[in-house]
């Protein structure tokens, strides 16, 4: 686990364990850079990821130096989210009824948005700022950058390492353990309020055409939260510089059950499907569907394959 707390009534008591400042309340997504003007459409979530209810009132959150977030009379239920818009004017909105608190800094005083291409975010559980009182900290596009060494310090961040930049409109999210940059995703659907979910890392997706048959094998590099997989084929067609690639709706599921994934893990897997209800000579496409543990999924591909009987 990356942090901890423990609760006496509404209060948090910070533990030191083995050096490492533990916390409930962690920074789990940043959206730093959107399409077009970044200005009102930056935010960073935090999550309490506890199992107590977790007060912040009075803690600052800071992106930008000079620039502080003062969180308001606050207290996040265990699970629950809360969504800071940097740069922005709006109203508190603390009903938690879709699981997500949305506060607003307004522009006075706010000088400057994040970064575009290299930034940081840091979480401190008070309005004076240093080793002793930063609980969670990230930095993106490249290291050593203003809360570095005090994040190193308190033992939630690693010297010199950062989160890879991402393209506008994409996210960085953390993925739910550890104090380096690749704990840190790339999210191509921004995610606010809901939890972080990484799409399978695949690094390979292939098909082998057989007298009869067609097999196909997949790699992945990284799974975190993965169900596991669908298979889907098309059925008989002209080939792809005739036609075109089929559409969506000319794809069919082939699998009788799920596939099972590797759930959460950080080493590679391989994976393999032998699909015997084909025709050689006839051209098939195959896509790879991955099912995240709460029902979101993704699909890679396709793949062209043109099975063939051995003599031929």
């Amino acid at each position: 686990m990356k942090k901890l707390a423990a609760v006496m009534g509404v209060g948090v008591i910070m533990l030191e364990l083995a050096g490492i400042a533990q916390a409930a309340v962690v920074i789990n997504e940043v959206f730093y850079d959107a399409v077009g003007i970044d200005t009102g459409k930056e935010w960073i979530e935090l999550k309490n990821t506890g199992v107590s209810s977790e007060t912040i009132t009075g803690y600052d959150l800071n992106v930008v130096s000079g620039d502080y977030y003062t969180f308001p009379a606050l207290t996040v239920p265990a699970g629950c989210f809360v969504i800071v818009y940097w740069r922005k004017d709006g109203t508190n909105d603390t009903d938690f009824s879709d699981n997500v608190a949305h506060l607003y800094t307004g522009t006075s005083g706010f000088d400057a948005n994040m970064g575009d291409t290299k930034g940081w975010v840091a979480l401190f559980n008070s309005t004076t700022h240093s080793s002793s009182t930063i609980i969670d900290y990230m930095e993106y596009g490249a290291g050593g950058q203003t809360w570095e060494s005090a994040a190193v310090s308190a033992g939630i961040w690693t010297a010199g390492d950062y989160a890879t930049d991402v393209n506008p409109g994409n996210s960085l999210e953390y993925d739910g353990s550890g104090n380096t940059g690749a704990d840190w995703f790339d999210q191509s659907v921004p995610t606010p309020g809901v939890d972080n979910s990484l799409p399978v890392t695949l690094t390979s997706f292939t098909a082998l055409a057989g007298d009869g048959q067609v097999t196909l094998h997949w790699v992945t590099e990284s799974e975190v939260n993965n169900l596991g997989f669908n298979i889907y084929r098309t059925e008989k067609g002209e080939k792809k510089e005739e036609r075109g690639e089929p559409k969506d709706d000319e794809y069919v599921k082939i699998n009788s059950e799920l596939i099972p994934g590797a759930g959460t893990s950080t080493v590679r897997h391989s994976y393999c499907f032998t699909d015997k209800n084909v025709d050689n000579g006839t051209t098939y496409f195959y896509r790879l569907e991955d099912v995240s543990l709460d029902g979101e999924s993704t699909f890679h591909g396709p793949v062209e394959v043109v099975p063939r009987a051995e003599q031929e």
